[in-house]
């Protein structure tokens, strides 16, 4: 994952989730995205976890 593109913003206060609609074959998912404010993690932190435990796991990437 390339980090130098990520940019951190300052939150002011609560904003609107992000959301959007996404199809997969004949089906729409509306997906909402929100994120807590009071967390610890960054969001590569998260992700980095989130990889480790499933390698942990043993979980293969494409099943």
């Amino acid at each position: 994952m390339n980090t130098s593109k990520i940019r951190t913003a300052k939150i002011n206060g609560p904003q609107e989730p992000c959301r959007f609609t996404k199809r997969l074959g004949s089906t729409a998912y509306r997906v909402v995205v929100h994120f807590n404010p009071d967390t610890k993690d960054t969001a590569g932190e998260k992700i980095a976890r989130l990889v480790r435990n499933e390698a942990a796991a043993g979980k293969a990437a494409n099943q």
